[in-house]
């Protein structure tokens, strides 16, 4: 590559969603504008929140929405776009995208692959699991046949996927907080005016996709523990999914119903979290999600699982309090002592922001991946 050449970078992602993966990737390509060694664009296969953010960047944008497509002229608009820019780069997000980009590099439509493994396979049942299955392993083999490197959130993930990719490809790059851009629009007072919180009420929340993996049966057995010592706790749960109904139902069977607030799925959903005393992960698994580490950022203190990326994020005691265990009872047990001991949760919240400045700030992944990058158009 000449000394005043552009490395042209192009990310592709699903974007049906805006969840931890997709707010990771704006603002990894966000930051990655602003490098002025770099030409950046991205290929988005649906219309949503990320393309619509997207587009508000000073790069080229592609979007082709999947569901009036089939997977062939899906890959054939792909390999067009990729045709115009040119990538030394393609870097991939989830299973279909990857598997897209290993097919455009089969064909010279770009010159090195790095995907990003956002999280572990979530469980399904019936058709669901065997097209899952299907996927994982189409996935697995393209990945071993055309990436040049994968990026792993947590070493969690890193140690799941070292048997099947080999350590040489892997490299751990967590995820991160733009801290400049991390800023509530509205005032604690009028987000609880909003929901009807008493200004006095203490609030423990969560934020994440109503499903199996993120345990909120869990979380409002947990409640119902908590509000029986402190029966002034607001719960919120900001998101959406599939369980949200059957959890509705769990929290009237609990009589938590007059103190437990579903927001439903919320763009806004900072300017909620800005409102708890507690955020509280009961996940039987997690990545490095990207909830945690905003709430983190605002100095909010954490309970949480020990499960998958937590490990890695919270430091025991210092800013917040991991549960070996998905039981309620113990998990209700850290709330209350955080809860009923303002110093602690104090501590906790200003260890918090510690964290996330030492270890997830948008800088740090920035310059990792940025690395990475360099490494592999300029191989030493």
């Amino acid at each position: 590559m000449a000394i005043d050449e552009k490395m042209r970078i192009c990310h592709l992602i699903s974007g049906d969603l805006w969840a931890g993966a997709e707010v990771q990737m704006y603002t990894l390509v966000k930051s990655l504008c602003e490098v002025g060694s770099l030409e950046v664009s991205a290929i988005v296969l649906n219309e949503g929140i990320l393309s619509s953010k997207l587009r508000a960047l000073p790069i080229k944008v592609s979007v082709f929405e999947e569901s009036k497509h089939g997977f062939r002229g899906l890959l054939q608009m792909v390999k067009d776009a990729l045709d115009e820019t040119k990538p030394q780069i393609l870097h991939t997000h989830r299973y279909k995208e990857n598997i897209l980009g290993a097919l455009a590099k089969k064909d010279k439509k770009a010159s090195r692959l790095i995907q990003t493994i956002h999280g572990v396979d979530e469980k399904f049942k019936g058709l669901k699991r065997y097209k899952a299955y299907v996927y994982n392993r189409m996935n697995d083999h393209y990945t071993r046949e055309y990436y040049d490197s994968i990026i792993t959130v947590s070493e969690d993930i890193r140690n799941r996927v070292l048997g099947k990719f080999g350590s040489a490809r892997l490299t751990t790059i967590h995820n991160s907080v733009d801290l400049a851009g991390l800023r509530p629009t509205r005032t604690q007072q009028s987000v609880k005016d909003e929901f009807g919180i008493d200004p006095a009420c203490p609030v423990v929340g969560s934020v994440g996709r109503m499903v199996p993996v993120k345990g909120f049966d869990i979380f409002l057995k947990m409640a119902d523990r908590v509000s029986r010592v402190m029966p002034e706790v607001k719960f919120v749960l900001v998101g959406d999914g599939p369980l949200l109904k059957a959890l509705k139902a769990l929290c009237s069977e609990l009589g938590l119903a007059e103190k437990t607030i579903f927001t439903g799925f919320r763009e806004d959903a900072i300017n909620i979290v800005n409102i708890f005393d507690l955020f509280v992960v009961t996940s039987y698994h997690e990545g490095i999600p990207m909830s945690v580490l905003e709430s983190m950022a605002l100095g909010k203190a954490v309970v949480g699982t020990a499960r998958g990326g937590m490990t890695e994020i919270i430091q025991q005691r210092q800013s917040g309090i991991l549960v070996d265990s998905v039981d309620p009872e113990f998990l209700a047990k850290a709330c209350l002592e955080v809860l009923q001991n303002r110093a602690l949760k104090d501590t906790f919240g200003q260890g918090a922001i510690n964290r996330i400045k030492t270890e997830f700030s948008l800088n740090i992944h920035l310059n990792r991946v940025l690395k990475l990058y360099r490494e592999l158009v300029s191989p030493q």
